[in-house]
This record gives structure tokens, C-alpha cells and sequence, in this order.
């Protein structure tokens, strides 16, 4: 059964986008909606997450809801609702109930996952050593990478072109521009209480790059290859890879996208990830577009890891 609009929370805000992704599956057991927002990495790794379970989960039925980053900023809407006013969300709504359940946080979306559809498991919670493991890579990352990529986003002025031009190009014709200046100016404000001006915050952020982050975890990579392995813990892909590759594909978007391509390591990690094909998995043979039935509104179209990314190239 399908929710119905008013289900997927469209009266929170004229802006949202009712063009969704739908996939109907044969035994489906829940509807999920995962409202995401473009050219956010968390949004990104959520939805890198429904694909890699979908190589061989067939009972899953969900959507994706692209939000205009002009509704985010009426943040007192979503929180009456279901207590928090960040991206992405999911709920689930329960077949054979009336029950909701609202999940926020990248993270926690994940796990829910994996608690829920035990194949392609995100934290490998078999081996409690490496669990623990990713979930400290995937927390160091989320909250490393944060505030430089969004200084790089907001205060540089190409790099902020770019983002409004993706926004004001969708075709559901509902970004008002008003609107999304004030959403892109509470961003400006939030990172500038943190810094003096604009230029030192994007040199900070490039800096970060350059010097910390990139280096780090491009280190860990190379040890991973070294013995063999594509992955941050080895050869089965983890819930921290989905969210190194979430902000390195964004940074490519960027001006500074030099960040990125002069490192081959990491270069490599972004193909191995959108190498990972259908087919891959042991007992997955049928090809992508037999697996399930689809109906598709807009240009998106699941099936592959890179269709959940390539709207943002």
C-alpha cells in the first residue's frame, strides 16, 4: 500500500518536492520515506545506504523525498511534529499498524537498517571489534568533516553559485528566492559565529583538508590496499565508507574539487564504490532491471550505487 501525499508530510511546506523515487518490491513489510536534502552528505550517505541494501534485500519499499533547502530553514514545523529539524529523516510506517517511527540522523538510519534487513550489514555487528572499529571511523568522519565542508560550501562565493544553481535548476518550480537566501544567510551566520570573516574560514577549511583530514584517512586506504583491500576496515564495504564517499563526491562539486583528485588513493576508494554493481553479490544474479518493479516519477532512478549520486555530478 502506498502512503498517500499527506502522508510523506507534504502540508509541513509548500516547497516540498513530491517528485520521489518509488520502489515497490514483492513482499514489502513497511513503507519508509527518507526525506533528504541535495548537496548534503549525510543526505547522500542515507541513500548510498537503501541502494547497497537493496543489491539483496527485496522487501523493502521505500522513498526518497528531495526537500527544497528553502523549507529547512522553518524548522518549528518539523519539530512540532516529531521533535527534530535536521537531515536526513526517516519514518517508517508499519503495514500492519497505524505506527510511526521517525529516525533522524544519518547514523542512527543506518543502524535502524541494519537492525532491521540483516544482509549487507553497515557495522558488521558479528565481530563486535570491528564494529566498534567503524563506528568510531564513521563518527570521526561525520564530525571532522563537517564545518570545513560546509565553510567551503557557503563562504566560497563559487562554490555557493554552484549550490543555488542546483537548487533554482529543479523542476518542481517551487524555490522561491527570498526563501533561499535567508536559508543560505542563516548558514553563512551559523559558520561565521566561529570565525572572523569569510576568507579565513575557507582557508581554515582548505587548510583541514590539505593538511589533516585528507592525509589521514588516504593513509588508512593505502594500509587497506596494501593488503589487499578497497575498503577503511578491509574488503566488505562499512557504514564509514558510505560516509567518506558521501563528502569526498561532494567535494569534487567544489572549486577545491584539487583536494580530492590529487590523490590518487582516493581516486580509487570513489571507483571502487561506484563499482560495486547488482550483480555482485553471491546469489544475486538476476540483472537490475528484474529484480523489482519500479515506477519511476522525475529523472532518478534506483538500481546502482551511482544513481543515488548522479544528480549531483
Amino acid at each position: 500500500m502506498s502512503p498517500v501525499i499527506d502522508e510523506i508530510d507534504s502540508s509541513l511546506d509548500p516547497s516540498y518536492d513530491l517528485t520521489t523515487i518509488k520502489v515497490n518490491l514483492k513482499y514489502p513489510k513497511n513503507n519508509y520515506v527518507l526525506n533528504v536534502l541535495d548537496l548534503c552528505p549525510y543526505s547522500l550517505k542515507a541513500k548510498l545506504a537503501f541502494e547497497y541494501k537493496l543489491l539483496v534485500c527485496r522487501d523493502i519499499e521505500y522513498w526518497v523525498s528531495n526537500w527544497n533547502p528553502q523549507a529547512i530553514g522553518n524548522f518549528c514545523k518539523l519539530e512540532s511534529r516529531h521533535g527534530f529539524n535536521k537531515f536526513p529523516q526517516l519514518k517508517i510506517q508499519h503495514q500492519q499498524s497505524s505506527e510511526q517511527v521517525w529516525v533522524n540522523d544519518s547514523t542512527e538510519i543506518l543502524k535502524t537498517l541494519d537492525a532491521t534487513f540483516l544482509e549487507n550489514s553497515l557495522f558488521h555487528e558479528k565481530n563486535p571489534a570491528l564494529s566498534f572499529e567503524i563506528s568510531l571511523l564513521e563518527d570521526w568522519i561525520d564530525e571532522s568533516f563537517k564545518i570545513p565542508f560546509f565553510c567551503l560550501q557557503f563562504l566560497n562565493k563559487v562554490n555557493l553559485d554552484k549550490s543555488v544553481m542546483k537548487w533554482t535548476a529543479r523542476e518542481d518550480g517551487l524555490i522561491d528566492n527570498l526563501k533561499l537566501k535567508l536559508y543560505v544567510q542563516e548558514n553563512i551566520n551559523y559558520l561565521l559565529s566561529n570565525f572572523p570573516n569569510k576568507d579565513l574560514a575557507c582557508s581554515f577549511a582548505k587548510k583541514r583538508f590539505e593538511e589533516d583530514l585528507l592525509p589521514l584517512v588516504s593513509d588508512r586506504l593505502d594500509c587497506s590496499n596494501a593488503q589487499g583491500a578497497a575498503f577503511l576496515t578491509g574488503n566488505l564495504l562499512s557504514a564509514a565508507d558510505l560516509g567518506l564517499y558521501s563528502f569526498l563526491k561532494l567535494l569534487l562539486n567544489f572549486e577545491e574539487a584539487g583536494l580530492v583528485n590529487r590523490r590518487p588513493t582516493l581516486l580509487k576508494f570513489i571507483a571502487a564504490i561506484e563499482g560495486i554493481p547488482l550483480g555482485a553479490i553471491e546469489g544475486n544474479s538476476k540483472s537490475g532491471s528484474n529484480r523489482h518493479k519500479m515506477v519511476i516519477v522525475g529523472n532518478e532512478a534506483p538500481g546502482h550505487i551511482k544513481s543515488a549520486v548522479g544528480s549531483l555530478r
